[in-house]
C-alpha cells in the first residue's frame, strides 16, 4: 500500500526568478508531486531538481488575481539521495513563492483525478470536488490557499491528517496541505472550518499500489505523473 509523506516545505520572499527548496531525501522510488503557490506573477514556470527527474505541470491556476497555484508531478521515480527542488518564473518574477512536495511512498507514481479548483471568501469553509467519487484504495492530497499569516486554516475531519503548512509575510499567503492514505469515497472534500481570508482549494487523488495504470515496456517515462482521468 502506498503513504504519504512530507518531503519538503520551503518559503520565500526574495522578489525573484528561481526559487529553491531545502535539501530533503525521498525513498527510493517515491513518486513525487509538488505544489507551488507564488505571489505576483502570471507564469507558470518550470520545476526541475537536482537529481534530474522529469517534471510535468499537471494543473495551474490564477488565484487572488494576481497569483499562482500550480501542481507538478515528476515523471520518474526518486532515487534514495538528498535532493532539492527549483522553481523557475523566468518570464515573470514572483514576489514570493511556497513550495511543497509531496512524497508518494511505494506508489505507483498515477494520478487518478484532479478536483476541479474551488475558491470564496473569507469566514467561509474552503471546500472542492472531483469529476467523479474517489476510489477507497487511492491517496487524497488536499490543498488549501489563502491571504493570512498565520494560516489559520484546518484540515479536514479525521482521518485527514496534516502534512505540510506555509506561510509567507510580504506579501502574506498561505499554503496548507492535508492528507489520507485510504478510505476516501466521496467526490467532495470539506476543509474542517472557515477561512479567516479568501481562499483557494484543490486535491488530488493518486492510485494506491497495483491498483490504475500499469508500467509501460516501451516508454522510458513509462505511466509516471500522468493524469488520464477515470
Amino acid at each position: 500500500m502506498s503513504t504519504v509523506a512530507n518531503g519538503v516545505g520551503t518559503q520565500s520572499t526574495t522578489n525573484t526568478t528561481t526559487y529553491t527548496t531545502a535539501s530533503f531525501t525521498p525513498t527510493a522510488g517515491d513518486f513525487l508531486v509538488a505544489v507551488v503557490v507564488a505571489s505576483d506573477t502570471a507564469t507558470d514556470g518550470t520545476l526541475t531538481d537536482s537529481q534530474g527527474l522529469l517534471w510535468e505541470l499537471v494543473n495551474s491556476h490564477t488565484t487572488f488575481t494576481t497569483n499562482r497555484l500550480m501542481i507538478f508531478a515528476a515523471r520518474q521515480p526518486a532515487a534514495a539521495s538528498a535532493m532539492t527542488v527549483t522553481w523557475d518564473c523566468t518570464a515573470d518574477a514572483a514576489t514570493a513563492c511556497i513550495i511543497q512536495v509531496v512524497r508518494f511512498v511505494g506508489s505507483d507514481g498515477y494520478i487518478r483525478q484532479v478536483a476541479t479548483l474551488n475558491s470564496g471568501a473569507g469566514t467561509t469553509t474552503p471546500t472542492c470536488t472531483f469529476p467523479v467519487a474517489c476510489l477507497s484504495s487511492s491517496s487524497i492530497i488536499f490543498i488549501q490557499a489563502n491571504l493570512s499569516n498565520p494560516h489559520g486554516m484546518t484540515k479536514p475531519a479525521s482521518p485527514y491528517l496534516v502534512l505540510v503548512g506555509g506561510v509567507t509575510t510580504t506579501p502574506t499567503t498561505s499554503s496548507y496541505i492535508a492528507y489520507r492514505n485510504t478510505g476516501e469515497t466521496t467526490d467532495t472534500i470539506t476543509a474542517g472550518g472557515t477561512s479567516a481570508t479568501d481562499w483557494v482549494s484543490v486535491a488530488v487523488e493518486v492510485y494506491n499500489t497495483g491498483v490504475g495504470a500499469q508500467p509501460s515496456s516501451n516508454n522510458s517515462n513509462g505511466y509516471y505523473g500522468n493524469c488520464i482521468g477515470i
